[in-house]
């Protein structure tokens, strides 16, 4: 998984777990809730998934907080493995309860 591209207010991530439609859902269930979350784009065949939220509502230093998890994910999923699955599913979810603290 990597970040391909980053603009305030918008982030995609791409990799071949996102081709897993669990995984994908997972992390889309992870931050949709949040209120800064405006849209979420995924795309099961390039394994792309887009989030456009509100920077006003998701400020620069919360982002840089989450990015160590996002790091893990990442380095998580550099192999990815269907074996793999339950602790990337318990990463994402360890996302969704650093969102709910911001």
């Amino acid at each position: 998984m990597n970040v391909t591209s980053f603009f305030s207010g918008r982030i995609r991530l791409r990799g071949e777990i996102f081709r897993d439609a669990e995984i994908a859902w997972a992390l889309r269930q992870a931050v949709e809730w949040h209120p800064a979350v405006q849209e979420i784009q995924h795309n099961l065949r390039t394994g792309s998934v887009l989030i456009c939220y509100d920077e006003k509502l998701l400020p620069m230093a919360r982002i840089e907080a989450l990015s160590a998890q996002l790091l893990e994910l990442r380095d998580l999923c550099l192999h990815y493995a269907p074996r793999k699955k339950p602790v990337i599913l318990e990463r994402i979810a360890g996302i969704s309860r650093s969102f709910a603290e911001s």
